[in-house]
């Protein structure tokens, strides 16, 4: 059974009721964050994991039936400049869209400026927690904020660095952990801290402040199938890149009952958030991103049909396959602007004489014979003169990875496109 099977039901995919466990119970968070830049899942085998139209899904459909907290862990993205402001407020209007209860300022986030901080806590309708630094009248941050329940506090391993990005007074870590507790034991809420910071800073912190029943920190890997403790301390990560969530109920008193959930495709698209994700995209194209793209010289191309005459065999193997239609698959969803995704749809992104657009380089879309062995106009001029590599199977491994093919198994797919 598919991991998130139980969840059809919850989600108008299929028929399933919920859990007993989960019938008795005063909240339910859902924790997420660590997107880094990921909107939407990429690849191209399944099932792919993640993005925030599917996690809109789910917490809809849970907040529809019960009390729900959900929690946002920072690092909206991982790069600077303005097509990632453009994804961070994307970011946080979807979970502004969702109620989220407060989302964690990590380093990375805090890299965009203080004109990033404004454009994510206006999107976001104020939703940004920071204990790591000294607000300002400049810098619109609250060290807390209280949702159901929770007081629920933000912090950094990285307090020094966020300071000198948004020009403040950095505030330590274990200061922040302190002044957080103190709150919420003078508003009797139960304190919950977001941790920029990995596995072992949580552990950290757990054993220095026993007070804390849930710390949210980070990690390069999947959600893990059952939370850490550390003591009566309960430790949880929703991983990286947005492909999961975690799901905890807090019963008055502690935290247990705690789920990992797969963000695969059988929850569907939430409409709302797909229209904030079409408003990306076009603002993305308005920008003109992929023309500013960096370039470096290389050979001239030639396109995959001046192969055609010496290379028939060669050619219909490709003509045939999915490789052809690799740009036309992109277009169909709106991503043919997106320089997150056109690269490996194209021939020669990267290169001055590749591809820039459809209309200026019809020859090089798709997925071509060059993506492969290399730019060919000299071949195809002399073609005893400049030989080109013979292609192995390594070369599928720059676009098939891990991340973006997850079920990709060269030993199957070789064949498909191997051609002498």
């Amino acid at each position: 059974m598919k991991p998130w099977a139980a969840w059809l039901g919850l989600c108008g995919i299929a028929c399933g009721a919920l859990g007993a466990a989960w019938q008795d119970h005063s909240t339910t968070l859902i924790v997420t964050g660590d997107l880094q830049g990921h909107l939407e899942p990429c690849g191209c085998t399944t099932p792919q994991t993640g993005g925030i139209l599917r996690l809109a899904t789910l917490v809809k459909a849970l907040r529809s039936k019960q009390d729900v907290v959900l929690l946002a862990n920072g690092a909206m993205v991982n790069d600077v400049g303005k097509r990632d402001e453009i994804k961070a407020e994307t970011i946080a209007q979807a979970y502004e869209e969702m109620g989220v209860g407060a989302i964690n300022l990590a380093e990375e986030d805090a890299r965009l400026g203080i004109g990033g901080i404004y454009a994510i806590q206006n999107s976001s309708n104020s939703r940004l927690v920071c204990g790591c630094v000294t607000p300002t009248p400049s810098l619109p941050l609250k060290d807390t904020r209280q949702e159901g329940p929770f007081l629920i506090g933000g912090a950094s391993t990285r307090s020094r660095q966020i300071a000198s990005d948004l020009g403040s007074q950095e505030i330590g870590l274990d200061q922040a952990v302190e002044k957080l507790i103190s709150d919420a034991k003078g508003l009797d809420l139960a304190p919950v801290l977001m941790l920029d910071g990995s596995v072992s800073d949580a552990d950290r912190v757990a054993r220095k402040f026993p007070q804390l029943g849930l710390i949210v920190y980070r990690s390069p890997d999947n959600v893990p199938s059952a939370p850490r403790y550390i003591g009566h301390s309960m430790l949880v990560t929703a991983g990286e890149g947005g492909k999961g969530v975690v799901r905890i109920n807090y019963d008055g008193s502690s935290f247990g009952v705690y789920q990992a959930i797969p963000l695969g495709p059988d929850f569907k698209d939430d409409p709302k958030v797909a229209r904030f994700y079409a408003e990306y995209l076009k603002r993305v194209d308005q920008g003109g991103f992929l023309d500013r793209l960096p370039r470096s010289p290389s050979a001239a191309f030639a396109g995959s049909l001046a192969c055609l005459a010496c290379h028939k065999q060669a050619y219909d193997v490709w003509a045939h396959s999915r490789h052809a239609q690799a740009f036309a698959s992109l277009e169909s969803k709106g991503h043919a602007r997106d320089p997150d995704c056109v690269g490996c749809h194209v021939v020669g992104l990267n290169a001055v004489g590749g591809f820039h657009s459809r209309a200026l380089n019809r020859n090089l879309a798709n997925v071509g014979c060059e993506s492969c062995h290399g730019a060919a106009k000299r071949h195809v001029q002399h073609p005893h003169a400049f030989k080109l590599p013979t292609v192995k199977l390594g070369a599928c491994l720059s676009c098939h990875t891990s991340e973006q093919s997850p079920n990709f198994n060269p030993l199957t797919s070789w064949p498909k496109i191997r051609h002498r």
